[in-house]
């Protein structure tokens, strides 16, 4: 309403809010009020939480040009297509492309993010590298603190470096890149330290430098990023800028393997069957072995298998040993 010259002359209630909100979507047909209708009846903020509404008005408002419900609509296409009465597959990832195309043409930032993704992965349509980076660039014009944009416009650079000749002249592509990079750390995305402790680890864009691999890693593992906790193991376990630390080692695959991470399991099974980093606990090893198991590996069911027999456990050790149902083993 400020837009338009017609703001309220003082606070307003939750009540009043909505009351404005209906009437400007009911009765007045206005694009952005239909659009924070459907938002309050997806979010159910405020007010019963009423979907299929919701996607209604979202459809209404995307229908009427406006670029924010376009956004939204393309992000229920792309992750829960099942409100459209869709199922997930390619047409509804090129239904979702289209509505981030509409939006990026009206200028909504987290259209453009969406679109250069789409475009820099091909989901949904063709990729196009070239296009997402101008996106992504476009996308910084108008938000320069959008940390996915700098995060994904690092990731284009990498890959671009990665691509070039290798007698080319890349440096100022990669000072860009490492910009990037850190300035989406400084902004609190995980997957950034996680790709510049990654890029310090191995070495061929930069010079590698193991501690500062190991302290964007600890950034990232703080964060939640199993990958980084897994790094940060491995580094302790083989001593790769940090004294070899098996306890610290077993701590990180531990952390690791709590959010599903197949070889920290793996690892951590191990330390328990041979006493590394930890005292032997067969117990504590098959637990582990459990969890890779139900991740569907079931070449551990030998292993957990071997583990009872050698505690003489031989009833469990027999119901180990045969692959649960769905498992099939394919002799060549």
């Amino acid at each position: 309403l400020g837009s338009i010259g017609q703001a309220p002359p003082g606070p307003v209630t939750f009540e009043e809010a909505h009351k404005l909100n209906l009437e400007w979507a009911r009765r007045r047909k206005d694009p952005q009020a239909i659009f924070l209708l459907g938002l309050r009846q997806y979010f159910g903020a405020g007010i019963p939480r009423d979907l299929p509404e919701a996607v209604d008005n979202f459809r209404k408002a995307a229908k009427a040009g406006n670029p924010a419900a376009q956004c939204q609509l393309g992000l229920i296409y792309e992750y829960n297509p099942a409100l459209l009465k869709l199922a997930a597959s390619p047409v509804s990832l090129g239904l979702a492309a289209e509505q981030y195309r509409q939006a990026s043409a009206g200028g909504n930032v987290d259209g453009i993010a969406n679109y250069a993704t789409m475009l820099m992965e091909g989901r949904g349509v063709l990729a196009d590298r070239g296009q997402a980076e101008a996106l992504y660039r476009r996308c910084l014009e108008i938000d320069p603190d959008h940390a996915r944009a700098h995060h994904n416009l690092a990731v284009l650079l990498q890959r671009r470096q990665t691509d070039q000749a290798a007698a080319l002249d890349v440096s100022a592509m990669r000072t860009e890149m490492l910009q990037h990079y850190e300035r989406a750390a400084a902004l609190k995305l995980p997957y950034a330290p996680l790709a510049l402790g990654a890029l310090y680890y191995e070495g061929r864009l930069v010079p590698r430098d193991y501690r500062k691999a190991y302290n964007y890693f600890e950034q990232a593992a703080s964060a939640g990023m199993a990958q980084a906790n897994f790094n940060l193991g491995y580094m302790h376990e083989l001593g790769q800028g940090v004294p070899i630390t098996l306890t610290e080692a077993a701590y990180r695959y531990r952390l690791a393997g709590l959010e599903g991470h197949v070889e920290a399991l793996r690892r951590l099974a191990n330390f328990y069957l041979t006493g590394e980093g930890v005292a032997f606990d067969a117990d504590r090893a098959l637990f582990w072995l459990g969890q890779l198991a139900a991740r569907g590996y079931p070449r551990v069911f030998v292993t957990a298998g071997d583990v009872l027999l050698a505690k003489g456990d031989y009833p469990e050790a027999v119901k180990r040993v045969r692959l649960p149902d769905g498992f099939q083993v394919t002799l060549a």
